[in-house]
This record gives structure tokens, sequence and C-alpha cells, in this order.
């Protein structure tokens, strides 16, 4: 399977940052020192599990090895999503994630894609992973597209049915504005000095 070490390394380390900044800093109310040393040690840890599975399967070029993480590679990235289908199917609308990332994300698939077919063999278990992302962010993206101005239109709605009041209601109340207004003198209408 065709992997860029490098790029993968980045944006795991801006994704940990990110964690240590957001979620440690600001959400736990953590010491930025704790912080760095919880991300600091994950990555150490991500780190040494990354050489280790690097220094036992390159010397022997197993292939299954090398199939096995490719394929889970795949089934990884597709339980990552599964957390945003929950979302979309509770909410009935896309919310919690960019739909520009989610795009941006979605041509980087396809770009890799077609770049398989320039490869001298195809590579079956690059092929799957970017295919599932193709079909998952696509399937987000569509879902965006069609329930989002649903949703608008839904929260619209009920904006509306809160802050007007039903005819039935308004004309219930004439006769009885009237009626209390006859038979119950206000408190304004009493002159001072008279009880």
């Amino acid at each position: 399977m065709l992997v860029n070490p490098v790029a993968e390394n980045v944006l795991g380390t801006i994704a940990l940052l990110k964690f240590a900044m957001g979620c440690l800093c600001y959400g736990k109310g953590k010491m930025p020192l704790v912080a760095a040393l919880v991300t600091g040690s994950v990555i150490l840890v991500i780190g040494g599990l990354e050489a280790g599975i690097v220094f036992v399967v390159r010397p022997s070029m197993n292939r299954r090895a090398i199939d096995f993480f490719g394929i889970f590679a795949s089934v990884i990235i597709a339980c990552g999503l599964l957390p945003q289908y929950y979302e979309i199917i509770k909410h009935r609308e896309v919310i919690g994630i960019s739909i520009s990332f989610i795009t941006i994300d979605w041509l980087g698939a396809v770009f890799s894609v077609f770049a398989l077919f320039f490869r001298a063999k195809f590579d079956v278990a690059a092929g799957v992973a970017y295919s599932l992302v193709i079909v998952m962010d696509g399937v987000i993206i569509l879902a965006a597209i069609v329930l989002n101005p649903l949703a608008r239109r839904r929260r619209k709605q009920e904006a509306e049915d809160r802050s007007v009041p039903s005819p039935v209601m308004t004309q219930m109340a004439s006769p009885e504005d009237s009626l209390v207004k006859e038979y119950i003198p206000s408190i304004q209408s009493v002159p001072p000095g008279r009880s």
C-alpha cells in the first residue's frame, strides 16, 4: 500500500497538539505542563509502535503482514467515520464536521485512486482504502447537500410556529379580553385616595 509516512506523522502530530491545547488545557483545565507531558508521552508511544512495526515487518517483507496493515487501515478509516454517521442520523443533519474538510479529503481520495492507475501494478489494498474514503465521505457530502437545507427549513418553521399565535387562539382571546375589560376595572382607573 502506498503510504507517505512524513505526511501521516505531521498530521498526527498536529492532531495531538490540537488535542493537548483544546481538550486538555481548555476543556479539562489541565496545566500546560501536564498537557505537554501527556501529549509527549502519547507521541512517544505512537512513535515506538510505528518504529517497532517497521522493524518487524520490513526485514522479512512479509506480504501477509503488509496486507494486514493495509486492510486494518481501511477498517480504522471506516470506524473513524461511524460516529459522524450516528450524529447525522440522530440530528437529521450534518453537524460537527467541516464540509470543506470532508470535500478536500474526498478529493484527496479521488486523486489517490487515479494515481494508483498509473503505477506498474495496481495496489488493491490501497484502492480499497481510497475507495472506502470516497464512498464514506461522499455520503456525508450528499447528506449535507440534502439534509442541511431541510433542517434549516425545519428550524425556521419551528421558530415561526413559536412566534406567531394561531388564528384560533387569537379569536378565542378577543371575546374574553372584552369581557375582562368590561367587568373588571383596572387598577389605574381608581382615583387616588379611594379604595
